[in-house]
Formats: C-alpha cells, structure tokens, sequence
C-alpha cells in the first residue's frame, strides 16, 4: 500500500469516531473503493499507553500502565481499561470480537523490589456468588484499604499537537467510565471528564443488589428483572443490562444495514461497516431508541405493551455511585520545584485518582415478602384466632344467657321462699 493510501485508509477510519455532522462534511471527498480495516488501523493510529499513562500506582504499588491496562474498543475509538474481564470470560467466542486484548495482567509486574509479591490468583468471580476460594490477589482485583493512597492512581499525560476539535466537540481531557467487571463499557452513559492540567479525585460508593433465590417462583415481568440463567445472550457469557443493551443493538443494526460498527461484537460472516454505511447503522441506532422510548412510553398506559428487546436489569447487579472533587495540577512546576527539568512544552498533564469511599458498603436485598407459605401461615393463625373467638364466644354466651340465668333466676326464687318461710 502507497503512502497516501494508508494515511487515506487511517483518516477514513478515524472518521468512524466521530460526530455525524464530521462525516457529512468529508465523506464526499473520499473514495468509495477503497477497502479500510477500521479496527486495526485505529489501532495503529491510538497513542501507546505508556505515552498517555506513563505510570500509575494501584494498591500501593507503582506500574507501567502498559501493566495494567488493556485497550477496548469502543463507539469513540480505542479506550483503555482496568480490572476489567478477560474477553474469554466475557464473549462466548474470541471470533466474536477478532480485536479485543487477550493479554493477561500480572498484577506482580509492579516495580517496587521491597514490597512482597502476590500468591497466585485462584477461585473464581461471578457477580452471582462474588468472589469464591480467592484471596487478596483476586480476580478481578480489590481493594483492602479504602483510602486515595491505596486506590488507583493514573498520570495522564496529554499533547497539544494531538488535540483535535473536529471529530467530536470542544472538550479536551479523558472520560472515565465505571461500569461492572462483566458488562461494556458504553459510551453514550455516564461519564467522568478529566480535563487536562486538573487532579481529579473519585471517591466510589458500590451500589449492589442482589436477589434471594425465592424469587426464581415469580415471573420476571412482576419482578422486573432477570437472572442470569434465564436471559441467553448470544454474544455474552453473562447477562447484564449494558451487554443486552449492546447485542440489542448489533442485531438492529444487522437487520437495518447487513454490517455491523468496528467496536460490536458479530458473527465472523457479518463484515464491518464501511463509511458509505455511516448513515445508515447512525439511524439505525437513532431508530431503535425512538422505538424503545415510544414503547417504554406507552406501557406505562398499556400493561401488555411490549419492548424492544426488553433489556431489564439484572437481578444482581453492581453500579457505582461518585463523588468528584478537583483542583487544579501543574506538573512542570511540580518538576521544577523538584530541582529536575521539564522537557514536554506542550504537554498537558492530568492527574486521577479512584478509591472507596469506606471499608463497607450496604447491599440491597431482593425477596418475597410474602411467600405461599407465609401467607398460609398467617392466614392460619388469623382463621385460628376467629375460630377461637367464635367457639369460646358461643359457649360463653349461652353458659351467660342461659345457665348463669337461670341459676341466677333459681337462686332469687329460693332465696323469696326462705324469707317467706321465716315470715
């Protein structure tokens, strides 16, 4: 491939990231032959970790980031994530998304020579049953401490030549997503912005509901929710709503446009959308939320209304509530005042650090809260109650109306003829 072929191949798939608007403007000019490997060359073109994280510190101890985080892709380009699944544990087939990051994160690759190394990672984590049979070193990993300095630590180093305000708008910093080990991170959600030049301080709060078995006995429409044996997704392992949310999509957007977005996950037959497609998979997904949004809106009136898809939570699920605070971070002053030099001009740096808020959290229980068994029982002990009252009643009143009366009555009689005896 000639030179500019590639750099035309690179801009027509960094194209794929941005906004609609971007697209209109420039895809006329770009020819409609040429064949683009979106996923690898975003890949290529995505600013090494070690460059944009230069170094981070989790659970006090230093990394590479190139230690600790592996790239995702996402509707916005390449992002990088922490302690989240392995695609093996997350996709029921590695065919299914040919560019996730299989590597293995070896949490002992950490260069403080003093500190102690971890034990090998054994068990198993489920969002069903937690954490079984693992120790500190789990997988995913967890915190022991809840302070910022055992949290999570990231220097994020950012370069004015980079810097772009076409693709997407006029903000410039980092997103930072928090979502379960298990599900996709998407990035229409909620998001943290780290703008450069700021410390940024989150300080997490779990938020997790979990379901007492009993509740399998109810129908998922009463319960509005679903447990992970009961959902089958064809892409996922688990169940989530974010990873329902998403196969929702995929198959939507096969249906509309025969092709799928670089980031989802897809049969191996299904190609990847070209630019020519833009349009048609953006109003597939504008469509699909229109017809989620009307449908949610009218059963709210018509109980037999059904929705797309369906995608209620999960019946154990974890979010994450924050808190942010910030302020602002000069690095080169930092370094100078450290007597050391500054050699990055135009370097932007951002500083972010994740921790909990406290030791415990409280978690949400789902159960019945009255079962068949305990409605018998009380409607046992109420029928008990009224049938003691009417028997007991029933003897009491005639033993007061009729016996206690009459003997009332005979004991007058006797008592007039004693008197009238004596007269």
């Amino acid at each position: 491939m000639q030179v500019h072929e590639r750099r035309k191949s690179r801009f027509v798939a960094t194209l794929q990231t941005c906004q609609s608007e971007v697209v209109d403007r420039f895809a006329p000019y770009m020819p409609k032959s040429l064949v683009v490997d979106v996923p690898q060359n975003l890949l290529d073109l995505a600013v090494r970790t070690n460059v944009t994280m230069p170094f981070g510190k989790w659970n006090g101890r230093f990394y590479f980031c190139s230690d600790l985080f592996k790239y995702v892709l996402t509707d916005e380009g390449v992002c990088y994530q922490f302690n989240g699944l392995d695609v093996e544990d997350m996709y029921r087939e590695l065919d299914y998304i040919p560019q996730a990051d299989r590597t293995k994160i070896d949490y002992n690759n950490y260069f403080d020579a003093e500190l102690p190394p971890f034990n090998n990672i054994t068990g198993a984590w489920s969002l069903d049953n937690g954490y079984v049979g693992q120790g500190f070193n789990s997988y995913p990993q967890r915190m022991v401490l809840t302070s910022a300095r055992n949290g999570l630590l990231v220097l994020l180093n950012g370069f004015e030549h980079n810097f772009d305000y076409t693709c997407r708008n006029f903000k410039q910093g980092y997103k930072i997503f928090l979502n379960s080990p298990e599900s996709i991170p998407l990035t229409t959600g909620n998001y943290i912005l780290v703008p450069h030049n700021d410390e940024v301080l989150v300080s997490i709060i779990p938020h997790y509901v979990m379901s007492a078995k009993n509740l399998h006995d109810i129908e998922a429409k009463k319960r509005q929710c679903f447990f992970n044996d009961e959902r089958y997704l064809r892409y996922f392992k688990s169940y989530s709503q974010n990873n329902c949310q998403i196969e929702c999509l995929v198959n939507y957007t096969i249906s509309k446009c025969g092709c799928v977005k670089y980031w989802m996950p897809k049969p191996t037959a299904i190609p990847i959308c070209s630019l020519e497609d833009v349009f048609c998979y953006t109003n597939a997904e504008e469509e699909m939320t229109l017809k989620i949004q009307n449908q949610t809106n009218e059963k709210i009136k018509d109980d037999n209304v059904k929705i797309m898809c369906d995608c209620m939570p999960s019946c154990n699920s974890l979010d994450y509530d924050f808190e942010i605070s910030a302020t602002y971070y000069n690095l080169e002053k930092t370094i100078i005042a450290w007597r050391d030099k500054y050699e990055h001009s135009d370097s932007r740096t951002a500083r972010l650090i994740v921790y909990f808020r406290e030791p415990q959290f409280t978690a949400i229980k789902r159960t019945i809260m009255f079962s068949i068994s305990t409605l018998i029982a009380n409607c046992g002990g109420i029928f008990g109650l009224f049938m003691g009252i009417s028997s007991l009643s029933i003897i009491e009143f005639v033993y007061f109306f009729t016996m206690r009366l009459f003997s009332n009555l005979r004991q007058r009689h006797l008592i007039k003829k004693k008197l009238f005896q004596q007269d």
